[in-house]
């Protein structure tokens, strides 16, 4: 087995090699900022200031330098920074940050340990986060047709992301690189993960390439954008993300019912009608546990459903929460024999949340408390309380609104909406709100959208 840093070496050498090509043999209008973007959201996450020992991967990492170099470039045009929509999103992050801040202390005041410096660097995650959406910005001001260029670097992205996890499937390359170091989990074997800090943050990338592709495929009627949604969804399969699956299912589901119209073709409208309901029967077989599909046979939310009420009943979320406050791991909590671990483990981390939220509702208990914990919108009100939830869901949706307004000055608005519409429905069960690459590109293509609706009618300021 290779280390993870070979193949994505050689194919970023390829990428860069063909970008400069595009730059000074075409004669194409390229920002450099493009490359170095595709590199950060291409590359393995490699630590060089480790922040928390107790979690591998808060650190400050290559990606950040990479980030912070943009944003300076970013920041020197005047024409990215200030645009309102910008300035709206800075208003509620500091905001938010405020909220965060007097959590931390609110926790430490009811005796719990938070860990200031994981506290302060998941602050600081948020706003690197968002800088990607003046990445994106400018990139749309600065890049001749920045709509159809950043479709063609996504779907080289896509294409790379897919070799490099078809490689950790068949077992030629490692999953990731923690401070230089090759870095292998067991419980990854065979899995296509990616440069992603997992298969669900892989899968999630996935449900975005589901997102982009058939919206395009709506728009331009080439059965190639429907293969490569196909490919997407062959992909998920082989990252065995659950979650991502379920999403990707919704998704086309919610894509094909609201791109129907009375003018849409006969033709397309069979094929729409089709999808949802081979989608819908999918979904129903998995929900209820009628299939046995290696990890996706343990789906069945009839189960779910019953853990959480007997968990409910037996009052065990005050226990569970000492448990977690106390560092005791998931691995040693849950009970042997147990069908599905992973749900029991959102159980056991949700019960020190929803205790947190009743003892504080308005501010929580602080970040470094539970410091992982999958499904955000339970994270958020334990951590952060209904304040914090509330800041950060008004913020998401000013977005959702600007983008779609902005759908048809902007060619990627409507794939854009629907990829943020993703990032709704797989926070009930992942932590997407903090999952960096998918973040980063969502937030880049957000500024894009801005930028490209902002060119056309002259809203710069």
């Amino acid at each position: 087995m290779i280390s993870i840093l070979v193949p994505t070496v050689g194919l970023l050498i390829l990428y860069w090699g063909w970008f400069f090509f595009r730059r000074f043999k075409q004669g194409q209008k390229l920002s450099l900022i493009l490359p170095l973007a595709f590199t950060c959201l291409f590359i393995p996450k490699i630590n060089l200031i480790q922040v928390n020992p107790d979690h591998s991967m808060a650190g400050i990492r290559t990606d950040d330098l990479l980030a912070l170099v943009m944003v300076i470039a970013a920041v020197f045009d005047r024409r990215t920074w200030k645009d309102r929509r910008i300035l709206i999103g800075l208003g509620f992050l500091g905001a938010l940050s405020l909220a965060c801040l007097i959590s931390v202390f609110v926790g430490r005041g009811m005796g719990y340990d938070n860990a200031i410096p994981f506290s302060i660097l998941s602050i600081l995650r948020r706003f690197e986060y968002f800088a990607f959406a003046l990445i994106g910005v400018y990139l749309a001001l600065h890049t001749e047709d920045g709509g159809k260029t950043a479709l063609t670097e996504f779907t080289i992205m896509s294409g790379f992301h897919m070799i490099i996890g078809l490689l950790q499937v068949i077992g030629v390359c490692n999953y990731a690189v923690i401070g230089f170091l090759d870095f292998w989990d067991p419980s990854w074997a065979n899995r296509a993960i990616s440069t992603f800090n997992g298969h669900y943050e892989y899968g999630h990338f996935l449900c975005y390439g589901i997102a982009v592709f058939l919206c395009v495929f709506l728009r331009t009627r080439k059965p190639s954008w429907l293969a490569l949604v196909a490919a997407n969804f062959g992909m998920i399969w082989l990252s065995s993300s659950r979650t991502s699956l379920i999403v990707g299912m919704l998704l086309t589901v919610l894509i094909l019912l609201f791109s129907l119209r009375k003018s849409t073709p006969g033709l397309l409208k069979a094929f729409a009608f089709g999808g949802i309901a081979l989608f819908l029967l999918a979904g129903i077989l998995f929900a209820t546990g009628a299939v046995e599909l290696g990890r996706f046979g343990v789906i069945n939310l009839s189960e779910y459903a019953e853990t959480m009420q007997t968990t409910l009943a037996n009052g065990n979320l005050p226990e569970y929460a000492k448990m977690v406050r106390a560092g005791i791991s998931e691995s040693t909590a849950i009970p042997a024999g147990i069908a599905d671990p992973d749900v029991y483990a959102r159980f056991f981390k949700w019960g020190a949340a929803m205790d947190g939220f009743r003892q504080s509702p308005f501010f929580g208990y602080g970040t470094g408390v539970t410091e992982v914990m999958d499904g955000n919108y339970i994270k958020l009100l334990g951590e952060n309380g209904i304040i914090g939830l509330l800041l950060w869901l008004g913020m998401y949706g000013y977005y959702m609104r600007v983008v779609w307004k902005a759908r048809w000055k902007a060619l990627p608005g409507r794939s854009v909406f629907w990829m943020m519409v993703s990032v709704l429905l797989a926070s009930f069960a992942i932590d997407m709100f903090e999952a960096s690459k998918p973040m980063e590109m969502l937030w880049l293509w957000i500024g894009l959208v801005i930028g490209l609706s902002g060119a056309f009618t002259g809203e710069t300021e």
